[in-house]
């Protein structure tokens, strides 16, 4: 087999397509956000609003990749928002202060209770 026959063969395979669509989505959100960050200087000059609005801009952007390539490696589109649900309902309750969450206080009384 010659060279473009071997890349043909790979490009029919649908996981390959996939790839090739995330590398592009991850290229073109790249460049987005770069622009972006690189423009906060010309519009913003308080030193701590920019450095805020960086992270911010590249959490978005790594928000967004992530989005893209599970939407394009998921086929079933409602799996998809049950996952991100439950992903999501896990960070707010890990970053939830020790001492307003309802269940760490239940659970410390509970505890002193029987000791």
């Amino acid at each position: 087999m010659d060279f473009i026959s071997i890349i043909q063969h790979w490009l029919k395979d649908p996981t390959v397509e996939k790839l090739i669509q995330v590398c592009i989505a991850i290229l073109v959100i790249t460049l987005i956000v770069r622009a972006l960050s690189n423009s906060v200087p010309r519009y913003i000059q308080d030193n701590d609003t920019r450095y805020h609005l960086r992270k911010t801009i590249n959490f978005i952007g790594y928000g967004l990749i992530f989005l893209f390539a599970a939407s394009i490696f998921s086929d079933n589109f409602r799996q998809l928002t049950v996952i991100f649900g439950v992903i999501g309902a896990g960070v707010a309750f890990a970053l939830q202060e020790r001492g307003n969450c309802q269940f760490c206080r239940l659970g410390c009384y509970f505890f002193r209770s029987i000791l």
